[in-house]
Formats: C-alpha cells, structure tokens, sequence
C-alpha cells in the first residue's frame, strides 16, 4: 500500500457519516471518531487492530485516515480494508501541514488521531486499494538446506561457543554470504 496524492475529486457518499483518524504508532493505535467524538487506545497487535475495527464498524464510519508509517500502518490499513471500511493512507507532512494552518501546533497521539480526522473530512483524501494477492513464483523449486539467515546464526553460535576463532568465523561467513 502506498499513499495517494493529497485529494480526490470523487463526490462524497454519506458525508454526514463519521470520518475516524488513527495515529499508528509500533505499540498502539489511537482513535478519534469525529462526529460523536469518540476516542480509543489500543494495543498494535491483533486483538488491537481487530478491536479497532469493530468500533470503527459500530460507528458506521464512512472514511478512516491514517498517516503512512513505513511499517507499523500497513498491518493496520491491511485489515481496516479487508473488514470492508474506506481507508485513506495520507502522507505524513500533509497531515502535519493541515495541522499547522489549522493552528494546532501540539503534537501528540490524541492530537494526531484528530487532526487526521478533521484532515479526512476537509480533504477527501484519495482511498487505498487492497493490495493484489501474492503470486507464488512460477516454477520455483523450494531451496535445498537451511537458507543463508539459518546458516549466519548457526555459524554465530559456533563462534561464541567456541569451536571457531575469529579468522575462521569471518571466511565462512564472506562464503556464505557470497553463496
């Protein structure tokens, strides 16, 4: 999922239904839902996320913004979508330059989740799209023996136990690598 351009020209169905703003951080998420007012925290984990989306669906929210953040969102706006809410994945500096020109120059989670509410409402932004289902690659066959990562850590624990010194440790390691 990759963020859209700022704004959509799309006419907007049910305008008078809530728009929801999550500030995504790695250990939680912070709700605000802006015609009722609501806010949450929970945990970024699944029972989170799940819990998340059933308050957004009890509250019929017609638009859920959320601020690209490399990884931590992309779980988050995965299953917003899949639970068939509209989601928006917004660039992060116009989020922040809305905030600004909307006065709002306190920045913390609450207030974040807000300003992306009030952001989603004001600019419509463009909805993210589901991403495509993984293909399996053609013809592959799956490899033969542990794959290099297994073979590093292996490699590291014989080192620290001991059985290889440094010398050792650093040839196998740059064969491994160029494997």
């Amino acid at each position: 999922m990759q963020h859209e351009p700022l704004h959509d020209a799309r006419p907007v169905a049910d305008a008078a239904r809530p728009v929801a703003g999550v500030d995504v951080s790695k250990a939680k998420l912070d709700l605000f839902v802006d015609t009722v007012g609501r806010r949450l925290e929970v945990a970024n984990d699944d029972a989170g996320v799940a819990a998340l989306a059933a308050e957004l669906l009890r509250h019929r929210v017609r638009l859920v913004v959320l601020e690209a953040t490399g990884r931590y969102h992309r779980r988050v706006a995965a299953a917003l979508l899949e639970a068939g809410l509209e989601v928006a994945v917004v660039n992060p500096a116009h989020a922040r330059d809305f905030a600004r020109a909307a006065g709002k120059l306190e920045k913390d989670d609450r207030i974040d989740a807000g300003v992306l509410a009030r952001f989603g409402r004001a600019m419509n932004p463009r909805l993210s799209q589901k991403a495509p289902p993984q293909q399996a690659p053609v013809a592959q066959a799956a490899p033969a023996g542990p794959d290099r990562l297994t073979k590093l850590k292996e490699l590291g624990e014989l080192k620290a136990s001991g059985v290889l010194n440094d010398a050792e440790f650093e040839a196998e390691k740059a064969r491994i690598l160029a494997s």
